[in-house]
């Protein structure tokens, strides 16, 4: 899946920063016409009434947006603990939570099952859809010596490449 490609690993990274600024309300009252928007190349504009929406598949994305993001962007995590990301299949309601989503991050690289059959509907509907792990150049991933064509999906195992 290379649902990141033309969207620089720089750009992710940036949104990621982005996020606390995206969904920080102004201490004032403002007009469209009092500042400037907020813009990022991932997240769209939040306001303060409703603040960005980003599920992520797996709770460690979730936490890797938190961490950058803070308690600002509403963020949800499709899979809980104990959940075996290689054998997720999305639910409708699933389904719902990520068409509702501003953004979408993944980790890509077939970790999450059955969840790359829906995440094109997302896609479709104008959101934004990342695969964080098509953001590593592919001579910095590792394979199997079994399948040297096929990236090990684990990325999160090295810290360096987060």
């Amino acid at each position: 899946m290379n649902s990141c490609s033309g969207i620089p690993r720089r750009a992710v990274l940036l949104a990621f920063a982005g996020l606390p600024a995206l969904a920080q309300p102004s201490a004032t009252p403002a007009t469209s016409q009092d500042a400037p928007a907020v813009t990022s190349p991932v997240l769209p504009a939040a306001t303060p009434a409703r603040p960005p929406l980003i599920v992520t598949s797996t709770a460690m994305l979730a936490d890797a947006a938190r961490a950058v993001g803070g308690a600002s962007p509403r963020i949800e995590s499709l899979m809980g603990e104990g959940v075996d990301p290689h054998l997720f299949r999305p639910t409708r309601a699933d389904t719902a939570r990520l068409l509702a989503a501003d953004l979408v991050v993944l980790n890509g690289h077939r970790l999450e099952g059955r969840m790359e059959e829906v995440v094109g509907r997302p896609s479709a509907a104008g959101r934004r859809v990342l695969a964080m792990g098509d953001a590593i150049p592919r001579a910095r991933l590792r394979s199997a010596p079994d399948y040297p064509d096929s990236a090990d999906p684990h990325v999160w195992m090295d810290p360096l490449l987060w």
